[in-house]
């Protein structure tokens, strides 16, 4: 599969500080095994740590073969792993379905710890926990990042330190920032930065609030929904670039590659902006409706995941084209791709070969090898898959998990940022709340115990299961066993269970009021208290809650808990029976609603809800408001019961884009500008022509008329108000302003002016001004001559004397001449009146050679009126010449030379005035 046809380079790359390794599952967490050495320096020997069925493997970069792995399991069945290695030696893995956090000694690859992160107060839609969770490497640290929960806790040499900041808000992005920090992008617009020493520093982002994060050339970059670049590293944004056609559908390039440039996925087309320069390179991917992935960069080649056909596109820089794709072997639905070791590598976590790609372009199968949940290359498994186990092996202390599983989206790393949907009409689907949309969770077996467990042992093997115990002490009578031993569970044991279920204990004790009933909700609460043999009483408070987590749920006990008490005695417990309705405003709507399900108050058996609708109402003024809620009912802060009918109006996210072709522009920005969702523009396109009344409307626009989303831009180009002036030379000048010049001229939108010159042809257009593109209605003034000329021809003696006549083309030629004919020239018929004109006039003389000059008849031509020739006669008007500067008009010199020798005159016509012994210019004549 290696192919060598791409141009090798060599060039500097700020590379990623992660190395990680994604694929969606589900599943459980499996045991983790004794690891064993394994020799490197973080990763700089050209290799990389990858997913590998259930495990995670090493994989030598020069030798293409795994030299070492996990020794346990660290998923089962389909569970898909997350890899973070960290320039400390070690790297995370998450599994993307439990949520559990596994550091791994990256020496030995012997897991170390194993933490599961506290659960968000609301469970979003979806069904993958580790975009949930995120783990970001930066320079000499780790983060680990809650998005849901909304804080980020720094990672220490064994695994996360407990050192939390909370953000007070939902985390959509992050990345690394400078001197080993992390940034984050909050869903309310807000980019935050947070040091080692755990400060914090905020930068909210006012114009295209959200968007993507991304890292290039060593620094932090945010895309934000208007389309604008921003670097976010600093104390201030700085914009870098604001390219053309970037919007919130935009797909980043992954932090896991960074290179020397931005890179930005948009409508099909691959942007590259320098990260320093903000210098733009596009280059179309043709990927056509294909589901794409964060690219990474690595020496002048761009690689984006293509995961609807399993391959990558390579864009090569230098070319600004695309080279050959690459297969990506495996059939899961997406495929992790990040930068190691100077590699680019592509690896579907399921399948027995993977992509290795060398810095000049050079791409290689790598053999993973066999192992549990491994596929062969034509995606077919060896063995069935195994089935996820109910149980968990004792692992290095995992945290309890007091809520149901978090479910949320896949992680940007890779899955493309999709464009903001339209609204539905009402009303927005309501989620039931004993049938939620959410993913089934997953179920697990509750224990049995045998005799003589202590009831604290049997809480510590629940908990592991991430289900709730809650230890109830029953009165001795009639039970064998000694004190704390468990007596049943409820429910029973092989019982399956959906993970974060309640199972209540109970052990022989003294009859008391169950501890851990505050938190529970009143059911819950109840089933406990009864089964102690006590009664229950459940009593609403008056003051409402504040979050979803203390609402409908049991915050007094009364005796409390602990208190001894006799058999059948009456426990009350105290709830929330209304919330403080919370500001939904700029929310999504779907999401506002989906997050008011989080209110629920289960009570006799019944889970009851809020109803929440929302409604389309006034366009979005940008298209970071489309979707969001504008306006509520009832309004924040009012107290409102489980069963409230809430009402949202959301921002219509799209709007209409009328037809303005034809129309006046002027008149079409302005109503174009005053439509809600639009962002309008005037441009002056192309030339009217020979309609010059379309000049100043509108030729055509973009986009055509339809319905777009916010903010939807919109180009109103309208004919130019001006024209390439006509070239009329040659034409008919004959009739003035109707004349086939000016007529010609009218037709592109400029009146004409007749200006008489000197000219060869009559009433023939011979020069025109100005030239070029001109405003319509400049005047064109078009030169031309209502003089004809003629030609003249000279002719010789017959009797082969060197004496010449002169006589228009056509004209009779006197008897004995018409020998050797040559033109002369283009001159005017006598009498013409040209401007500046001379009569030239025609000497002969008939007497005979001794009367002659030396010729029997002789001719020459003159300027002079008369000659005092005795046997001469004329003068004999023959054509009326212009004088002056002949080449200045074009035209040629016409001259009279003679040679006088003896008694004999010889008499010639010439264009210049050499030769003979005498010369006399008679004037200009056309050539």
């Amino acid at each position: 599969m290696a192919r060598h046809h791409r141009t090798a380079r060599t060039r500097s790359r700020f590379a990623g500080a992660a190395v990680v390794t994604a694929l969606a599952a589900g599943g459980l967490l499996a045991s983790l095994g004794a690891g064993y050495s394994v020799s490197r320096a973080a990763l700089g020997d050209g290799s990389a740590d990858v997913a590998k069925g259930t495990t995670v493997a090493h994989v030598n970069g020069e030798s293409g073969k795994v030299d070492a792995q996990t020794p346990g399991n660290l998923a089962t069945g389909k569970q898909g792993l997350q890899v973070v290695r960290l320039s400390t030696g070690q790297f995370i893995v998450i599994n993307r379905s439990t949520g559990a956090v596994t550091t791994v000694d990256g020496a030995t690859m012997k897991p170390t710890s194993t933490v599961i992160p506290k659960a968000a107060p609301v469970v979003p839609t979806g069904g993958d926990k580790a975009a949930d969770v995120r783990v970001i490497a930066s320079d000499k640290s780790g983060w680990l990042v809650n998005a849901t929960a909304g804080y980020v806790e720094l990672i220490g040499d064994h695994g996360p330190t407990g050192k939390q900041v909370q953000l007070g808000a939902v985390v959509i992005d992050s990345a690394p920032g400078p001197d080993g920090s992390v940034i984050v992008l909050t869903r309310d617009g807000v980019v935050i930065r947070v040091g080692t020493d755990l400060s914090r520093h905020r930068m909210p982002i006012t114009d295209g609030a959200g968007g993507t994060l991304t890292t290039a050339g060593g620094h932090t970059f945010l895309i934000t929904t208007a389309g604008e670049v921003l670097r976010v590293d600093g104390d201030q944004p700085r914009t870098l670039a604001k390219p053309a056609g970037l919007d919130g559908s935009v797909i980043a390039g992954s932090v896991l590659g960074s290179g020397d440039h931005v890179l930005a996925i948009a409508h099909d087309v691959l942007l590259l902006i320098g990260a320093g320069s903000g210098a733009t390179q596009s280059i179309v991917l043709h990927a056509g409706t294909a589901s794409l992935g964060r690219p990474v960069e690595l020496n002048g080649r761009v690689y984006v995941p293509d995961y609807t056909n399993h391959r990558l596109l390579v864009a090569n820089e230098d070319r600004g084209q695309l080279d050959d794709p690459i297969k990506v072997w495996g059939t899961t639905a997406t495929f992790a791709l990040f930068v190691s070791g100077g590699r680019v590598w592509a690896n579907d976590q399921f399948s027995k070969l993977m992509v290795a790609i060398d810095a000049d372009g050079h791409d290689h199968s790598v053999d993973k090898g066999t192992g549990k949940g491994i596929e062969d290359p034509d995606g077919k498994p060896k063995t069935p898959t195994p089935k996820a186990k109910t149980k968990l092996p004792k692992v290095p202390k995992v945290p309890k998990s007091p809520g149901l599983p978090r479910t949320v989206p896949p992680p940007h790393t890779t899955i493309p940022h999709p464009a903001i949907p339209a609204i539905p009409a009402l009303p927005l689907p309501q989620p039931s709340p004993t049938n939620p949309t959410t993913t089934a969770p997953k179920q697990v077996a509750v224990p049995s115990f045998g005799s003589h467990t202590d009831y604290h042992d049997a809480c510590a093997q629940i908990d592991a299961l991430q289900l709730r115990c809650i230890p109830v002490a029953v009165d001795a009578t009639g039970q064998s066993g000694n004190t704390n031993d468990v007596v049943d569970t409820k429910p029973g044991g092989g019982s399956q269970v959906d993970v974060g279920s309640q199972v209540v204990v109970t052990y022989i004790g003294q009859l008391a009021v169950p501890d851990r009933l505050t938190g529970l909700n009143p059911d819950d609460a109840c089933a406990a208290i009864s089964a102690a043999q006590l009664k229950c009483k459940t009593q609403p408070t008056s003051v409402p809650a504040s979050t979803p987590q203390e609402f409908g749920i049991v915050n007094a006990v009364n005796p409390a808990s602990g208190s001894k008490v006799n058999s059948g005695a009456t426990v009350t417990v105290s709830y929330p029976d209304t919330f403080t309705m919370p500001d939904l405003k700029n929310q999504q709507g779907a999401a506002a609603c989906q997050s008011l399900s989080a209110y629920q108050l289960k009570l006799n058996g019944a889970t009851t809800t809020p109803k929440c609708t929302a409604a389309v109402g006034n366009t979005a003024a940008t298209a970071a408001q489309a979707g969001q809620v504008y306006q509520q009912s009832p309004s924040p802060g009012a107290p409102a019961p489980a069963s409230a009918a809430v009402g949202l109006f959301v921002y219509n996210g799209s709007v209409a884009v009328k037809d303005w072709t034809g129309a006046d522009a002027a008149t079409a920005l302005t109503e174009c500008q005053a439509t809600p969702g639009l962002s309008c523009v005037a441009a002056t396109g192309d030339y009217p022509g020979t309609a010059p009344a379309n000049a100043g409307k509108v030729e055509k626009q973009t986009p055509t008329p339809g319905n777009y989303q916010v903010v939807a831009a919109v180009t109103i180009t309208q004919w130019a108000g001006a024209n390439p002036v006509p070239d009329v030379t040659g034409q008919s000048t004959a009739g003035g302003a109707g004349s086939q010049a000016c007529q010609t001229l009218a037709s592109y939108g400029f009146p004409c002016a007749l200006n008489p010159v000197l000219g060869k042809n009559a009433n023939s257009a011979i020069s025109q001004a100005p030239a070029g593109a001109q405003p319509l209605g400049t005047t064109v003034t078009v030169n031309y001559s209502p003089w004809q000329a003629q030609q003249l021809i000279a002719y010789q003696s017959t009797d082969g004397n060197p004496v010449w006549v002169m006589r228009f083309a056509g004209a009779p030629v006197p008897a004995g001449y018409g020998a050797n004919p040559r033109a002369v020239g283009w001159g005017y018929a006598p009498g013409t009146g040209v401007p500046g004109g001379r009569i030239i006039n025609g000497f002969y003389c008939t007497a005979g050679a001794a009367k002659c000059d030396g010729y029997p008849d002789n001719h020459f031509y003159s300027q002079v009126g008369s000659y005092s020739g005795t046997y001469w006669q004329g003068p004999d008007p023959v054509a009326e010449l212009p004088q002056g500067n002949c080449a200045g008009q074009g035209m040629q010199q016409l001259w009279r030379t003679w040679n006088f020798s003896g008694g004999t005159h010889t008499y010639n016509l010439d264009s210049a005035a050499s030769g003979g012994t005498g010369n006399e210019f008679l004037g200009c004549v056309w050539p």
